[in-house]
C-alpha cells in the first residue's frame, strides 16, 4: 500500500494531524494495512493490545461477554472511526473482542514501532501529546475493580459461581412453599392457615432465598495479569477466606465438568484446580461457569510473563542507550533502597510496628492480650477480698499468707501472659518473614525463617462474631514443594487481609529488586560498550564502518544492540 495512501488516512487522526510532513513520514514504518473478511477477528478479549486501529472501509462490531458467558454487543465500528488511542501509550488488554461484519480495510498503528521511531526523531514529541498518558495512568488507578488492586495491576476475568450454584439451594424454599400451599387448602382454620402459609410457606422461604442470593453474590474469582484470586464469605458464620496465587506460580490449571451431573453438562459448569509446586497451594473451586475460559485466561497470560519480562528488559535498554548516545556518560540512576525509618516510640499494647530495620513487625492481636489478662486479674480481686475478709470466713492466722500468695502469684501470671504476648512476632522484611515463639524462662525459644521466594500461596480467614467486630484473624503461608501439613501460621494478627496484601507485595518487591540488579549488570556493560563508542565519535569525528567497535568475542554482545545501533555511513533499512 503507497505511503501516501497512509499519510492521507493518518492525517484524519487528531493525534497525527499536527505533525508536519516530513516528520510524519518517518512515522509511517509503524503502520500497517490490514484487510478481514466477514466473521474474521481482529482482536480477542485479553489479549495484549498492539496499538490503535482506524477502520478506512467496512464494518466491526465490539463483543463482550456477560457474567452467563452470552456473547453482547457493545458499540459498532464504521468507516474512519478509530479505537484504542490509550493503547499507543501504555500496555493494556483487551477489554472487547473486535469481529468484522463487513469487509474491511484496517489501519494498524504499532505501539512498539511508533514510539521506536519517536526515540530515534524525538522532535516529533513536541506534536503528540505525550502528558496524555499520565492522565490516563492516574484515571486507571482511581478506578479499582477489587479491593486491594495494585498499581497497573489489569483484571482479566472476574466471575463468581455459576447462577446454578444458588438455584438449587432452593430445594428447601420450594419445600416449604409447597407445606404452605397444603396446609392452607385442606386445613380450614384460618390462624393454622395464616401460620402455616403466610409464616412458613411464604416469609421463611423467601428469606431462604435472600440469604442464599446473598451468599453467592459474596462469592468470586478474579484473574489478573499478576494473580488468581479466589475470595469466599459465609455470611451465617460471619467467615471471609481470601486466597491467592502468583501467575508464575501455576503450574497446572485442571478442569472437570462433572459427566454424572446432568445440570453440569446442560450449562457447562464445573470445577477449576489450580495447582502448584506444591499440594498445600492448590486451590479447588467447584460450581464455576466457562471452566474452559478461565483455564485458557491463566495458561495464556502466564505464557506472556517472560515476554513481558524481555519486553522491560529492551525497553531498559533502549533507554540506556539513548542516554549514553546523548552525551551522558554518567553512571545511570538505579533504584535506591529506602532507609529504614526510625524506631517509633514504644507503646505497651502495640501490635503493629515497624523496627530499625524497615521491617514490619506484627504481634497478637490486643484482644488477645486483654482475654489473658482477665484471669489474673480475677485472682488479684480474690487475694484482695481474702485479705480484706479472710479473718471473718475463718482463715485466721493463715489470712495473710494465704492473700499473699495468691496475689504475688497473680502478679507473676500476668507478668508470664504479657512477656509471651510482647515476645511472641511475627516479622515481615523484603526478602523473608521471621515467626519468633518464645516462653519466659527459656522454656521454648523458636525461630522460623521463610523466604520470600519460597512462599507459594497466602490465605486469609477471619470468622466469629469478635474477630469480625475488632478485625483480626489467621494468615495462612504454604510453601513451595510443601505437603498440606506444612504450613505457617500467623494467628490471631490484626488486619489478616492488610498482612496477606503486605506478604505478596514484599514478594512483588523482591522479584523486581531480583530484575533490577539483573538490569544494572546488563546496562553497565552497554553503557561501558557505548560509552566507548561515543568518546571514538567525539575524538575521531564520523568515519567509515571500520572505526565502529566489535562487540567482544563469545556471544557477549548485549541485548538488543543490533537492533538499535548502526555503524556510521550505513544507511538505516526501510521496514
Amino acid at each position: 500500500m503507497p505511503d501516501r495512501f497512509i499519510a492521507t488516512h493518518v492525517r484524519q487522526l487528531p493525534l497525527f494531524a499536527p505533525i508536519p510532513d516530513d516528520l510524519l513520514q518517518h512515522t509511517l514504518v509503524a503502520m500497517q494495512i490490514l484487510r478481514y473478511e466477514v466473521g474474521e477477528t481482529v482482536f480477542k478479549t485479553g489479549e495484549a493490545s498492539k496499538g490503535m486501529y482506524l477502520l478506512i472501509d467496512g464494518q466491526a462490531d465490539l463483543i463482550r461477554k456477560d457474567e452467563y458467558g452470552n456473547d453482547v454487543r457493545i458499540g459498532t465500528v464504521g468507516a474512519n472511526q478509530f479505537l484504542n488511542e490509550q493503547s499507543l501509550y501504555q500496555k493494556k488488554r483487551e477489554s472487547a473482542t473486535l469481529i468484522v461484519r463487513q469487509p474491511a480495510t484496517i489501519l494498524l498503528i504499532s505501539r512498539g514501532k511508533l514510539w521506536d521511531v519517536v526515540a530515534e526523531y524525538p522532535e516529533i514529541k513536541q506534536y503528540i501529546p505525550v502528558p496524555v498518558a499520565e492522565k490516563i495512568k492516574q484515571e486507571q488507578k482511581a478506578v479499582a475493580e477489587f479491593d486491594g488492586q495494585r498499581p497497573n495491576e489489569e483484571v482479566l476475568l472476574k466471575t463468581r459461581r455459576h447462577w446454578w450454584a444458588f438455584v438449587q439451594k432452593g430445594w428447601l424454599p420450594a419445600l416449604l412453599f409447597g407445606i404452605g400451599l397444603m396446609i392452607y387448602a385442606f386445613v380450614p382454620i384460618t390462624v393454622v392457615q395464616i401460620i402455616g402459609c403466610g409464616f412458613l410457606g411464604l416469609f421463611v422461604p423467601a428469606v431462604l432465598m435472600i440469604y442464599h442470593y446473598a451468599e453467592w453474590r459474596n462469592d468470586s474469582l478474579i484473574i489478573t495479569n499478576q494473580r488468581v484470586i479466589h475470595i469466599e464469605r459465609t455470611i451465617l458464620s460471619l467467615s471471609a477466606n481470601k486466597s491467592e496465587i502468583a501467575l508464575a506460580r501455576i503450574h497446572q490449571v485442571n478442569v472437570e465438568i462433572n459427566p454424572r451431573d446432568p445440570m453440569a453438562r446442560l450449562f457447562r459448569y464445573g470445577s477449576v484446580e489450580l495447582r502448584t509446586a506444591g499440594d498445600a497451594g492448590n486451590i479447588i473451586i467447584h460450581t464455576l461457569p466457562r471452566v474452559d475460559d478461565i483455564q485458557e485466561v491463566i495458561f495464556e497470560h502466564r505464557a506472556k510473563l517472560p515476554e513481558a519480562d524481555t519486553s522491560h528488559r529492551k525497553e531498559e535498554i533502549r533507554a540506556e542507550i539513548e542516554r549514553v548516545l546523548a552525551g551522558d556518560t554518567s553512571q545511570s540512576s538505579q533504584p535506591q533502597k529506602k532507609s529504614a525509618p526510625a524506631p517509633k516510640v514504644f507503646a505497651p499494647l502495640r501490635a503493629k510496628f515497624i523496627n530499625s530495620d524497615g521491617d514490619t513487625v506484627y504481634r497478637h492481636h490486643q484482644l488477645v492480650w486483654w482475654r489473658g489478662m482477665l484471669r489474673p486479674a480475677l485472682l488479684i480481686i480474690g487475694a484482695l477480698l481474702v485479705l480484706v475478709f479472710g479473718s471473718t470466713w475463718g482463715l485466721g492466722a493463715f489470712t495473710g499468707i494465704i492473700g499473699m500468695v495468691l496475689f504475688f502469684g497473680a502478679l507473676f501470671w500476668a507478668w508470664w501472659i504479657d512477656w509471651d504476648w510482647r515476645n511472641d512476632l511475627y516479622i515481615i522484611g523484603d526478602s523473608r518473614i521471621n515467626l519468633i515463639r518464645k516462653r519466659p524462662l527459656w522454656l521454648q525459644n523458636k525461630d522460623d525463617h521463610i523466604l520470600m521466594e519460597s512462599i507459594d500461596n497466602v490465605t486469609s480467614e477471619k470468622g466469629g462474631i469478635l474477630q469480625n467486630i475488632f478485625n483480626y484473624g489467621d494468615v495462612q503461608i504454604s510453601l513451595i514443594g510443601g505437603g498440606r501439613d506444612d504450613k505457617k501460621w500467623l494467628y490471631a494478627v490484626p488486619n489478616p487481609q492488610a498482612i496477606q496484601a503486605e506478604i505478596t507485595r514484599r514478594q512483588e518487591r523482591r522479584r523486581n529488586y531480583e530484575r533490577e540488579m539483573d538490569e544494572k549488570r546488563r546496562k553497565q556493560e552497554i553503557a561501558e560498550y557505548l560509552a566507548v563508542y561515543h568518546e571514538m565519535q567525539q575524538n575521531k569525528g564520523v568515519g567509515g564502518g571500520a572505526d565502529f567497535p566489535r562487540p567482544p568475542l563469545g556471544g557477549n554482545t548485549p541485548t538488543g544492540y543490533n537492533s538499535n545501533i548502526r555503524p556510521p555511513g550505513v544507511p538505516r533499512k526501510k521496514s
